[in-house]
């Protein structure tokens, strides 16, 4: 699959800084979530690491010349490929927080020499996840990086990072993609005019939902389904059931913008259901009692 769509603006920087030897030892990406922050991550960590890079940054060697972006083709980029790049460090999103010890880990790593004799690169997605400390521990190095080491931290709003930590990065904000370039992007990767049709419009242009949503078809339908029973007649006991069940997902947010977007179909009709969902998205960024406040919202609708 075809690895970033949209985001030509910050591909070009990104590129452009790498050409000219202007390259920030950290960068912070933010904007809404899933909208393909991360997927740019990898493309300027596969960038970096690639042999046919140039740079004119004078802390390193200048490669041989190449086009653009990645060759796809070097040592360096086939073991990227296949998730055995030594000199990439990723912590991904699993949804739990960042500990200290993981950072200490990411720490220890970066200190060690890149093995193809390049940069070293990490990419945190999510970074808001870290606990203080945590991000405590990870200042020092942004403040003293190690020499050949990018970091890149992907948050979905640069506010949820302090201030020591953002002021340290060089930010790039990112935006969502058109849902007709979404929808052409899902087709000429294999899934049906039908499908990609309705996954562009459920992903509201965040192309990284549109690709989870695209593995994971029959969950989005199955959401769909629920937003209908929700919005008829659900008894008490299905309320608390539907609540229970939707909670001990992982993508909670992605099923109240599911039903949001159904909602916005006719908002004056719905407004104050749709000021009470956005008031639990906002909720959910603290970490509250995701059950109780999904019973909470399916009562009173």
């Amino acid at each position: 699959m075809n690895e970033v769509l949209g985001h030509k603006v910050q591909l070009a920087y990104l590129e452009g800084s790498v050409k000219a030897g202007d390259l920030h030892h950290s960068y912070l990406f933010f904007g809404k979530p899933n909208i393909g922050k991360s997927m740019v991550g990898f493309w300027f960590a596969r960038l970096l690491l690639c042999e046919q890079t140039v740079t004119s940054d004078k802390r390193h060697e200048t490669r041989k010349g190449y086009e653009t972006g990645p060759c796809g083709k070097c040592h360096s980029c086939e073991a990227f490929g296949l998730g055995q790049n030594p000199d990439f460090i990723h912590i991904k999103d699993n949804g739990e927080v960042i500990s200290i010890e993981e950072i200490r880990e990411v720490r220890e790593a970066l200190s060690l020499s890149p093995r193809f004799g390049g940069y070293k690169v990490c990419l945190i997605e999510n970074f808001n996840r870290a606990t203080r400390e945590a991000q405590n521990a990870f200042l020092k190095t942004l403040e003293e990086p190690e020499v050949k080491t990018v970091i890149v931290l992907t948050v979905s709003d640069k506010a949820l990072v302090s201030d020591t930590i953002s002021s340290r990065c060089r930010l790039l904000g990112f935006g969502v993609a058109a849902n007709a370039q979404v929808e052409v992007y899902l087709a000429e990767n294999g899934a049906s005019k039908e499908t990609a049709r309705e996954i562009a419009y459920f992903s509201c242009g965040r192309v990284g939902l549109a690709l989870k949503l695209l593995e994971q078809k029959e969950s989005l339908e199955e959401k769909i389904a629920l937003v209908g029973e929700i919005t008829g007649s659900l008894s008490l006991q299905k309320r608390f059931f539907a609540a229970s069940k939707i909670s001990a997902g992982e993508d909670v947010e992605e099923f109240l913008d599911i039903w949001l977007l159904e909602l916005r179909q006719d908002f004056k009709k719905n407004k104050k259901i749709i000021q009470k969902i956005l008031a639990v998205k906002e909720n959910l960024r603290t970490n509250a009692n995701k059950k109780l406040m999904l019973e909470n919202l399916l009562l009173s609708v």
